[in-house]
């Protein structure tokens, strides 16, 4: 726990960073307006990791006010994508509220078809962990700390064995993978937004589905794979699982058939709006855009009542679980995004001047090399910086030797939240860390850092020729 002496150091040097950097003299070919916005980057990142996300955001975004000017600051980090998203979490709000994601994490565990079937009994977990990922990584972290725990103390696992261990770690794998999995919510929202501010040819929604899903499903079956044999890990005590210990299965109540089936319809138009073949309804829903989309859901919601006669969607009550850290963050991301790579910064050809040496090398060499790094990078920074310091050099290098961009941006996305190494990684992780009755988080770190490079080679050979095929 810090102390208020050292967040007032941390804070400080924050505050010298964001508004001093820019009087350092130029690096490389990066101009003195570079600088300042550079400064800003590297302060945001320091804070980040060192005070939390409000107070370094917030500073951060005068800082680079300063720089580009406010009212541009705010153009672009208060842009309808951060609207949007801010909309979105009122809708999770109700997820949550009716107890509709508890209930599907449930359905999910409840079928009765892998009695007797351990590995099978394995993969349907972690398909619930990873639904639970797509609706609500923190909180179902927590969830399933305690699901998995409860599930091996039933089955009277010894602690601290693989089992347990290897559970954990493929809860934060899903967990992870969940969160990128649909692009209008959570990490991909973010993960989407970044990238569109960045490029200028947005990102088709649909078309990352139909990659990002099968790939985080992939990934968390091929890890299934490592346990049983590379780590041979046992499995027999799960032979005696049963729905009931996971918690006692309820029918669906009338509130919550409604708070899925409006989260249905979200995605649906979503999807439908980024899908051009569908012609005239495509260009119908394209109008309205993410904002208008979500807009014109949650009004509906708003005219409807729960069973107790309450608003199903109580705007005033759901506003105040909005979590405005990563609404924080993502504005400042989304301004870096946009200002950072302009030609009037001179960074993006300070990089190139790096790049050029590694030009020289074959292009996958390259490619191997800078992806390694985001996976070695994000077990120890946040995944969203990770991405927005890699994407570039990436982008860049795929122009100039006539690779497939989109491609490698996407395999970078899976990288970054291949986070399961350390506790700082990501929240799911840490949160996983801490089912300390059944593991030792120092097993579960070791066993994650030798998983590794075995789940980099797999993205590596699956997701290049998949992503070709559809990009």
């Amino acid at each position: 726990m810090q102390t208020k002496k050292s967040t007032f150091l941390h804070c400080a040097v924050v505050f010298i960073i964001a508004f001093g950097f820019r009087f350092l003299p130029p690096i490389g070919q990066i101009t003195p307006y570079g600088m300042g916005i550079l400064g800003t980057f590297i302060a945001a990142i320091y804070g980040w990791s060192t005070i939390g996300m409000v107070w370094p955001s917030f500073i951060c975004l005068t800082s680079i006010g300063l720089t580009i000017g406010v009212n541009q600051m705010i153009a672009a980090g208060f842009n309808v994508t951060i609207i949007s998203m801010i909309f979105v979490f009122l809708l999770m709000a109700v997820l949550d509220e009716t107890g509709a994601v508890t209930w599907l994490v449930n359905t999910i565990l409840g079928g009765k078809f892998t009695k007797g079937k351990p590995w099978m009994t394995l993969m349907l977990l972690f398909l619930a962990v990873y639904v639970g990922g797509v609706l609500n990584s923190m909180v179902m972290a927590i969830v399933f700390v305690g699901v998995f725990t409860n599930i091996c103390q039933s089955l009277k696992v010894q602690p601290f064995t693989k089992l347990p261990t290897f559970m954990m770690i493929g809860a934060a794998l899903s967990l992870l993978m969940g969160q990128i999995g649909i692009p209008v919510m959570g990490n991909a929202l973010m993960l989407v937004a970044t990238y569109n501010a960045m490029f200028p040819v947005p990102l088709n929604f649909a078309k990352y589905m139909v990659f990002m899903i099968p790939m985080g499903i992939l990934t968390i079956a091929f890890f299934i794979v490592l346990m049983r044999f590379v780590f041979r890990v046992d499995v027999t005590p799960l032979k005696e699982f049963d729905p009931s210990m996971v918690g006692e299965k309820k029918a669906i109540t009338r509130d919550q058939k409604l708070a899925i089936a409006f989260f249905v319809i979200y995605m649906v138009l979503i999807v439908v709006s980024s899908i051009s073949v569908l012609g005239p309804v495509a260009a119908f829903l394209g109008k309205f855009g993410m904002f208008g989309i979500i807009a014109m859901v949650l009004c509906v919601m708003m005219l409807l009542k729960k069973e107790d006669g309450t608003p199903f969607l109580n705007f005033h009550l759901s506003a105040s679980k909005i979590a405005w850290d990563p609404i924080l963050m993502v504005a400042f991301i989304m301004v870096i995004s946009s200002y950072m790579n302009t030609a009037e910064t001179g960074i993006s050809q300070t990089l190139m001047g790096l790049l050029m040496p590694f030009a020289q090398l074959n292009p996958l060499v390259f490619i191997v090399i800078a992806l390694l790094f985001a996976v070695i990078l994000t077990n120890v920074a946040t995944n969203l910086i990770v991405v927005v310091l890699v994407m570039p050099v990436l982008f860049n290098f795929a122009s100039m030797v006539g690779l497939n961009s989109t491609m490698l941006i996407l395999l970078l996305f899976i990288f970054s939240h291949l986070a399961i190494c350390t506790p700082a990684a990501a929240p799911p992780t840490g949160i996983c860390m801490t089912a300390t009755e059944i593991i030792k988080p120092t097993d579960m770190m070791k066993y994650a850092i030798i998983c590794l490079p075995f789940l980099f080679i797999f993205v590596m050979v699956v997701g290049i020729p998949f992503a070709n095929l559809i990009f």
